[in-house]
């Protein structure tokens, strides 16, 4: 359902061009003044077609050309300063007075366009399925972008959304933005109240969706299409926000996942549809398969701890081991050193090398009182490493692997001391 709107004032005038009309992409200006903002060269312009950060859109890039010359100034960030344009410039060269052809990276903003205009036509159609559904914060600022909705909609309401507002852009209502003093928008049905005031930019599409906005939009809802809703997570103040993505960054994410539900599917040989079940399956197998080596895992630990316990010289009334594993044996190191650590009177001290780090556990019985976590930072200056642990048992890493064995040594040679 489309909102006939009363007579429509006209647009300002030029310097901000994008206000105008979005597909405005070069313009000839006159350098107005030099400036800086946060460290970087910055002018400003008689007019411009770059749009600065507002309003969750992000900012144009583009360039700025001298007159007559082959020399251009790259635009790396755009801001809005006390109500003026600040072209941030990635180096200076430009004079106050001289006259540029400013020119914008037309990609990135048509992008941008479609993420706006999709917003605000997905926001309505989840005002329209709820008017609860109210919108309480956009993010525009990468690929995948954000509403933050009050009213708690779930998947079901998300799909109702989705389906109505693609069945709106394909109608290919018509986008167009008009100005309206403040003192006249009780005569307007706005989606949410503006937070400026004096004269407010309305930008509205076909009837069916009316904002207040400063921001660039497509001509056409059709342009925006498709609007995919990719997953719904809940946040802080009882809020739940929408993930979603539009237009031409829509169809990369479905060119992405297709070529890898392909693929996954040709691996697995079988159909697209089928893979879930596949992985499934692989998931339980592979759990299963888990489970298996794991207790086998422990079974060899246990083994191992028998040979190295009854093979371990005593240490003033303790069992003293020192061992180190192999790093293909890397995974053992902790069950080994919990099943040594279980018994009576010893002191187990083990290291491996797990992923390019030098990797140490020392462990002791409960009927001994040795510190392990103060025996290990000793050890661990040898290794570079970081770490600790309780009296009983400590654990610990570094990028030294070749300092490994002194380590050990360093350890031992504490104990006997």
């Amino acid at each position: 359902m489309t909102t006939p709107l009363p007579e429509q004032a006209p647009l300002p005038l030029p310097p901000n061009l994008y206000q105008v009309d979005s597909y405005v992409r070069t313009c000839w200006a006159t350098v107005t003044n030099l400036s800086e903002y946060k460290s970087k060269p910055a002018v400003m312009l008689s007019q411009t077609v770059f749009y600065p950060t507002s309003g969750g859109q992000l900012y144009d890039t583009g360039s700025l050309t001298l007159e007559n010359t082959d020399t251009s100034v790259e635009v790396v960030d755009v801001v809005k300063q006390n109500g003026d344009v600040l072209h941030v410039l990635a180096e200076a060269g430009l004079s106050q007075g001289q006259r540029v052809h400013a020119s914008i990276n037309w990609a990135r903003r048509y992008r941008h366009m479609q993420r706006h205009s999709g917003q605000h036509l997905l926001s309505q159609a989840f005002i329209r399925v709820n008017p609860a559904f109210a919108t309480q914060s956009v993010s525009l600022t990468s690929p995948i972008c954000t509403l933050d909705l009050a009213g708690e909609p779930d998947e079901a309401s998300a799909q109702q959304a989705e389906k109505l507002v693609n069945q709106i852009a394909r109608s290919g209502l018509p986008v167009n933005a008009f100005n309206v003093p403040e003192e006249r928008l009780g005569e307007y049905r706005l989606r949410r109240p503006p937070k400026v005031t004096g004269i407010i930019r309305l930008v509205n599409m076909g009837g069916w969706e009316l904002s207040a906005c400063g921001g660039t939009h497509v001509k056409s809802t059709a342009e925006v299409l498709p609007v995919k809703i990719l997953r719904l997570e809940r946040v802080k103040s009882g809020l739940i926000r929408v993930h979603f993505v539009v237009g031409e960054e829509a169809l990369d994410d479905y060119s992405l996942k297709h070529i890898v539900a392909n693929g996954l599917a040709l691996d697995f040989s079988s159909q697209v549809e089928d893979v879930p079940a596949r992985v499934s399956s692989l998931q339980v197998s592979l759990t299963d398969t888990k489970r298996q080596m794991n207790a086998q895992g422990q079974r060899y630990a246990d083994l191992l701890a028998e040979r190295l316990y009854h093979t371990a010289k005593t240490l003033a009334a303790a069992k003293l081991i020192v061992h180190q594993l192999e790093a293909d044996d890397s995974g053992l190191i902790r069950p080994l050193a919990s099943a040594l650590a279980a018994k009576d009177d010893v002191i187990v001290l083990l290291a491996t090398v797990n992923n390019d780090k030098a990797q140490l556990i020392f462990a002791r019985s409960q009927n001994l009182e040795h510190d392990m976590n103060t025996l290990l930072k000793e050890s661990l200056d040898v290794v570079d490493g970081r770490g600790g642990g309780k009296p009983d048992f400590a654990q610990g890493a570094g990028s030294k692997v070749a300092g490994l064995s002194e380590a050990l040594d360093v350890a031992r040679a504490s104990l006997i001391s």
